[in-house]
């Protein structure tokens, strides 16, 4: 039976159509995926829930992480050296049993023994010094001092110039130290003349082997 009275009657309800439920308007998500994906978002009687909205998402696409990256760890100092040092280097040499070969002392014994005969000439020279040294008179000694300061600088330098020749040449050169004091005008300088003869001899003696 309808409510509806006849129009215009005086006292009688107005009918009214029934409301309407609002439309549910679709969220701006579900719109987009539904335009971008293609997918029907409307079911009977309302839309999907954001829990269908997620599920619309590909399981493939994991969620970023949270977590940060652990640095590299670092080993203790020495210790890629302990696995690295396994046999030897190609730069190093292999020892293969031979002897390092001799060096060649022809040229310094060549000049070994021009510095002993240099020095057998101060030595002599040293010697014949020996009145002057032992004279009382002012004039020998001033001419003993003249002849020390001309020779002592040229026995030095055989001294400095034999320090540069190998060991096993330069170890027969102490006549050259001795040279030194026998031109001087000491007391005991005929001694040191004495020495640096025996000095000489042996030196040369030992050049002449080697």
């Amino acid at each position: 039976m309808s409510s509806r009275q006849p129009h215009g009657q005086p006292g009688a309800p107005v009918w009214r159509p029934p409301p309407t439920p609002p439309n549910k308007k679709l969220p701006t998500v579900a719109i987009v995926l539904t335009v971008v994906i293609g997918v029907p978002l409307l079911t009977c009687g309302g839309c999907l829930g954001l829990g269908a909205i997620g599920s619309l998402i590909s399981p493939d696409d994991p969620p970023e992480s949270n977590t940060t990256a652990k640095p590299p760890e670092r080993k203790p100092p020495g210790s890629e050296d302990k696995d690295e040092d396994k046999g030897p280097r190609p730069t190093e040499s292999q020892d293969d049993g031979l002897a390092a070969p001799e060096p060649d002392l022809t040229e310094a014994k060549v000049t070994a023994l021009r510095i002993l005969r240099d020095t057998e000439t101060l030595l002599r020279q040293g010697k014949a010094m020996e009145p002057l040294r032992t004279s009382a008179g002012t004039g020998a000694l001033a001419r003993c001092g003249q002849l020390m300061r001309e020779r002592q600088p040229k026995a030095e330098s055989l001294g400095d110039e034999s320090m540069r020749l190998p060991l096993a040449v330069r170890a027969n050169l102490a006549a050259t130290g001795h040279a030194v004091l026998c031109v001087s005008c000491l007391k005991d300088a005929k001694d040191y003349c004495q020495m640096g003869e025996q000095s000489l001899k042996a030196g040369r003696a030992a050049l002449s082997e080697m």
